[in-house]
């Protein structure tokens, strides 16, 4: 995931944050990663760029939402600023401005809400 040096720090910053939350040792961590604890620290030193499927990783083993640990935040995404009549909002007719950088933010949504579908999907099945 391609990353400027302050955002990755402010990423790894919160990786590193929940893992102390939860109570998880860096050694625990790196294991189920199939990672040495050393390079597991340059993830949460910032000393090395991280991959999506990483953070997705890493979000799962800490049990911690993946826009959690991403900072993602719906209103930094999208500003509705009109909804239409039937209560439609992101998908109706409503119209969205996107904030400044919204590439990236776009993309971490949607990822965000195909791996929504996919849970409620297998939950369904269950």
């Amino acid at each position: 995931m391609h990353k400027t040096t302050e955002e990755l720090k402010k990423l790894t910053s919160r990786i590193e944050k929940y893992r102390i939350l939860k109570n998880v040792d860096r050694k625990d961590i790196a294991s189920k990663l199939d990672m040495t604890v050393s390079g597991y620290s340059k993830i949460e030193r910032g000393e090395v760029d991280i991959s999506f499927n990483k953070i997705v990783q890493i979000a799962e083993i800490l049990d911690v939402e993946l826009q959690e640990i991403l900072n993602i935040d719906q209103s930094e995404i999208f500003n509705i600023s009109h909804c239409n009549s039937h209560g439609a909002g992101v998908g109706g007719a409503g119209k969205v401005i996107f904030n400044s950088h919204p590439e990236e933010k776009i993309n971490n949504y949607i990822t965000l809400l195909e791996e929504e579908i996919k849970r409620l999907k297998e939950e369904k099945k269950g």
